[in-house]
């Protein structure tokens, strides 16, 4: 009975004004209400994630309905379909319209942790010679886990921040961090073979000798003489031990010895 009033609902309103017994109807407005969509996200998988990974956000469908997605409050450029395929964190809702009416959702919430830095520094050389090693070491940093892989195959046992390879291959580590990891890059190990070597000794022609297979050849060859003798076979004037070391040609070598017994005894 006041002078105004709020419609919420749809219908045709007319007013009677009275004054001193006398009244008018006033001519009819039309109310129209429409009812406003409903507007829900589902997730399409986990909302937490590690760096690079996604999830699917997929609102309510049905005819003439439009779309804007938003996060943390603001508008997603672009981002007027039904689904939203989320890669950051944020407080995602996405606002449904039907004509003139629109609902905003409730917002779902995505997290995204970043995976940990992987990274080898080598300790040494990378090429080295059979029976030697290098040190490979991995970034350090709280809470973080390690495994080694040779190859792309996992390395049994090998766990810690470092690895002491002594095998050729590609060495790579994934160090993680509770649910996300990191590869590195691989770091190339070449472990060169030394020559297989076997001395002996001819007490007739008073000389010691030594044959080598494997490694890498030509051989050079250095007796433990006085004065060194570098051939395969040396000539020796003496009863005694001696000592050759064999070097192939990539720089790995190998020793062996003989003794010899010269008839006569020594000079």
């Amino acid at each position: 009975t006041a002078s105004s009033y709020t419609a919420t609902v749809s219908g045709s309103y007319t007013v009677v004004v009275s004054s001193s017994g006398c009244s008018s109807t006033s001519a009819a407005v039309a109310v129209s209400v429409s009812t406003a969509p409903a507007a829900t996200i589902t997730a399409g998988g986990a909302t937490s994630f590690c760096s690079g990974g996604s999830v699917s956000l997929q609102a309510n469908t049905g005819t003439g309905l439009t779309y804007q997605w938003r996060q943390n409050g603001n508008n997603i450029s672009g981002a007027t379909a039904s689904s939203y395929t989320a890669s950051t964190s944020g407080s995602y809702t996405v606002v449904v319209s039907n004509g003139g009416c629109s609902t905003t959702s409730a917002a779902t919430t995505v997290t995204v942790s970043a995976a940990p830095s992987a990274t080898i520094t080598a300790g040494g050389l990378t090429s080295f010679c059979a029976g030697s090693s290098v040190l490979l070491s991995a970034n350090t940093g709280s809470g973080l886990t390690y495994q080694w892989r040779r190859d792309g195959a996992v390395i049994t046992g090998a766990t810690a921040s470092s690895y002491s390879a002594t095998l050729t291959g590609s060495y790579t580590v994934v160090v993680a961090n509770g649910g996300c990891s990191a590869t590195s890059a691989a770091t190339s190990v070449s472990v060169k073979a030394a020559p297989v070597v076997n001395c002996s000794s001819n007490a007739g022609t008073s000389t010691v000798s030594v044959t080598a297979t494997g490694g890498q050849s030509p051989y050079t060859y250095a007796w433990s003489t006085s004065p060194v003798q570098t051939s395969a076979t040396a000539t020796v004037n003496a009863s005694g031990t001696y000592t050759a070391t064999v070097t192939g040609a990539n720089g790995c070598s190998a020793t062996c010895s003989s003794t010899i017994t010269l008839t006569g005894g020594s000079c």
